[in-house]
């Protein structure tokens, strides 16, 4: 009794996962959650004689059997519209007929008319059951199914194609299966032997049945009915030598020495064991070739084929010659309706070479470059079967649906059923097409494997041919390459003068911009030298007042600010183009940060009649992880660009959150005088500058200066580039210009622009934690940093 619940609760627990496996598939195909009803039903069924077997009293046996039949008539319903709809695509009267009837039958199980009572007797693990009046109907419900389902079976049996015939024969194998287990457990035995000991196995062969099926509907490649078949076979004539040789030593060494562990058994037994070995051995290797010949692969053997392929293979050099062996073997084993081999040149995509066999691909061999192009978004090469990929294709990536989809649209229409890629590691650029098979049965995973293994020999066999061919061409070839390389030094030479000419262009600019430097940095020596002299006028002739001093102090420090100011400049810039730029990234708040340079900015603006207004963020801007003062220096620099080229109207600065890819964006707009096209490209380039200009101020004063040193933007360009972030500007001359720069919100610094690399490790907020030493070094390269 112990063994047949500890049976049964295997049982319940491979059919819930069966369930659990079919269940989370069911929203894609209808017969998919019909046959999930199904397995539901019947662990249902088992579960109830699993209660009948643990609760061995009359009252509580008799509910649980009628329950049995009550989810074993829905377990009968659901089969029969998983197969209808499974064959037919849809419900029809047959399915509505049938689960009415089946309802019905289910109700009249709960009362007495199938089961009446149930009588437990002791020394039997299963009680008697004594059925009511209307018991015949539950085997016109059995017998309904199964001759609905053989009469759909054979009706259609010449309409099944591909995968869908493949199916049906795995679910045929588990009826034949189940039907073949439970007739021998649950008749033929108990009938034979007066026992009802093997009762148990006839649910355990539904569940075999549950499992082959389940197995078939879900797996996407199958394998071949007559390998199922074929290894079953194997391993059960396999098995029954062990089995024969166990019990007729056993009772040999219990008739020689009157037990098997007598000391004259154990030695006899270990030369038995040796010759037992023997001959399993060579039994498993004969008669595996007798079923690998006979059943699996009938008119031929696999590991023959490639090996009679690789050695014709070996001598060839003709392209064409190992072309069409190829294909010639391939229609002699897997016998497709048509097969191909087309080769691409690496760059262009045209067509290098082309074998064709009953495939119609003359006009579309040069899109199936795009078959390369899905292989290389996709990051591996693999075999693209047609009925796979009508299954699997709500499970490719967003960005490789439409290439999927021109693939199945071209397959479908020129009627291929696999394509497989040729080996890329000896440099081929090419497929292997095959069309259906001819008997339009479904490749199996024999099949797969086996073209895999032709390909990888062909694969090496058509780079051979390739590079023999190019070797043979080469003599013919080497002038017109001679001439080629000739024309190509001519035009490096051209490109090397032209480089050479705009090198000096450059240089020129150079000088020309260290003039503007040189000025730029000595008008605020100027502007600092002529106020001191106007103090010390002033104070020789006694006509120093407090304001006057503080205006000629304050235009002196404005000065020394701006060539501060200047010089932080050029050396940001250095470093930048040097990338020796160091940073010391903090979280702040970016909003905190524009409000406090907009302030700064607040009086130069006013002074020119500008409106600098901050635009509140219309939703929450989170904490980035950056330098702080460096990106400061770009707002500013941004801000002070727009005011400087603003005469009148406003400057607009507010800042947006992108949670797509978790990025900030700033953007300071302006009513300025706008740039051409023209400028535009000069901007955020070294010594950019764009025009000079003359202000009103500055006309009056009669100073003429130049438009900047075109640094700043450098410097904020390189700056919001090492922190990981893009900066660009929109603008129309005459109207205005946006500038726009956004961030990370995470630290995307590198290592090496860290003021100190240590500081990047993640996971501690404790300067302690992050600034400790390992006491013993890991390695004698280990790296020890200083704390400065």
């Amino acid at each position: 009794m112990n063994s047949d619940i500890v049976l049964f609760i295997i049982e319940l627990l491979v059919n819930s996962f069966l369930f659990y496996l079919l269940f989370s598939r069911s929203k894609t195909y209808t017969y998919v959650r019909d046959f999930s009803y199904f397995v539901l039903a019947i662990i249902l069924w088992i579960l109830s004689i699993f209660c009948i077997l643990v609760f061995r009293e009359e009252s509580f046996a008799v509910i649980f059997a009628r329950f049995s039949y009550f989810f074993i008539s829905w377990a009968i319903v659901f089969f029969v519209r998983f197969f209808r709809v499974f064959l037919l695509g849809k419900y029809d009267k047959i399915v509505k007929l049938f689960t009415i009837y089946g309802a019905l039958l289910s109700l009249i199980s709960l009362s007495n008319g199938i089961v009446v009572e149930l009588n437990i007797i002791n020394q039997q693990l299963y009680p008697v059951v004594v059925f009511g009046k209307l018991s015949f109907m539950f085997l016109v419900h059995i017998s309904g199914a199964i001759l609905l389902t053989l009469k759909l079976i054979i009706s259609r049996r010449k309409s099944f194609r591909g995968r869908k015939n493949l199916i049906i024969n795995y679910i045929v194998l588990g009826i034949l299966i189940a039907g073949s287990i439970g007739t021998l457990t649950n008749y033929l035995l108990p009938l034979f032997f007066n026992s009802s000991a093997t009762v148990v196995w006839g649910s355990f062969s539904i569940s075999i049945m549950v499992l082959i099926t389940t197995y078939s509907i879900i797996r996407l490649r199958l394998f071949g009915i007559r390998f199922v078949i074929g290894r079953t076979i194997y391993l059960a004539l396999i098995a029954v030598l062990p089995f024969f040789t166990f019990y007729f030593v056993f009772i040999v060494q219990s008739v020689i020495w009157g037990s098997i562990y007598e000391p004259g058994a154990l030695v006899t037994g270990f030369f038995v064991s040796i010759g037992f070995v023997y001959i399993l051995l060579f039994a498993n290797t004969r008669l595996k070739t007798l079923i690998d010949e006979k059943i699996i692969n009938t008119g031929f053997n696999p590991e023959k084929v490639r090996e009679k392929l690789v050695k014709d293979l070996s001598t060839e050099l003709d392209l064409g010659n190992v072309a069409t062996k190829v294909l010639k073997v391939i229609h002699d084993t897997i016998n497709p309706v048509g097969t191909g081999i087309i080769l691409f040149e690496n760059r262009t995509h045209r067509v290098l070479f082309r074998r064709i066999r009953d495939l119609n691909l003359k006009s579309a061999a040069s899109d199936l470059h795009e078959v390369i192009a899905y292989w290389s978004e996709a990051g591996q090469s693999y075999p693209l079967i047609q009925e796979e990929l009508l299954r699997a294709e709500e499970e490719i990536s967003e960005g490789l649906q439409q290439k999927l989809k021109n693939i199945l649209s071209l397959m479908k229409k020129r009627k291929i059923a696999c394509i497989f890629p040729l080996d890329r590691r000896v440099h081929l650029n090419g497929v292997l097409l095959l069309g259906t098979k001819d008997n339009e049965s479904a490749y199996t995973v024999q099949d797969i494997e086996f073209l895999d293994s032709i390909v990888t020999n062909v694969s090496v066999a058509i780079g051979r041919a390739l590079l023999y061919e190019q070797v043979q061409n080469f003599a013919e070839t080497l002038e017109k390459k001679v001439d080629v390389a000739t024309k190509e030094l001519e035009q490096k030479a051209k490109q090397l003068d032209r480089k050479n000419r705009a090198l000096q262009k450059a240089a020129q600019r150079e000088r020309d911009m260290m003039d503007i430097v040189g000025h730029e940095l000595r008008t605020p020596s100027s502007i600092v030298k002529n106020a001191l002299g106007y103090i010390k006028m002033l104070d020789r002739m006694d006509k120093l007042s407090d304001v006057k001093f503080k205006k000629y102090v304050d235009k002196a420090t404005d000065a020394i600010e701006r060539e501060i100011k200047l010089i932080n400049t050029f050396l940001g810039a250095t470093k930048v183009e040097s990338g020796q730029m160091q940073f010391d990234p903090t979280k702040f708040s970016l909003t905190e940060l524009i409000k406090q340079v907009v302030s700064e900015n607040k009086l130069r603006a006013s002074q020119k009649g500008l409106k600098l207004i901050y635009k509140k963020p219309t939703k929450e801007i989170p904490f980035i992880e950056a330098d702080r003062t460096r990106i400061a220096e770009v707002i500013d620099n941004l801000i002070s660009n727009a005011i400087k080229y603003t005469r009148k109207g406003k400057v607009e600065i507010w800042c947006d959150a992108i949670r797509r890819d978790k990025t900030v964006s700033v953007s300071v707009s302006d009513t300025g005088v706008g740039l051409s096209r023209e400028d535009q490209k000069k901007l955020f380039t070294k010594f950019g500058r764009i025009r000079n200009y003359i202000s009103k101020e500055e006309r009056m004063a009669q100073i003429v200066r130049p438009g900047g040193t075109g640094l700043g933007l450098y410097l904020a360009k390189g700056i919001v580039n090492l922190h990981g972030g893009e900066i660009g500007v929109k603008s129309t001359l005459g109207k205005g210009s946006i500038f726009t720069f956004t961030l990370p919100v995470e630290n995307k610094i590198s290592k090496k622009n860290l003021i100190n690399p240590i500081f990047a490790r993640e996971g501690s907020k404790n300067v302690f934690d992050k600034l400790r030493f390992e006491n013993e070094k890991k390695n004698s390269d280990s790296t020890e940093y200083a704390v400065k």
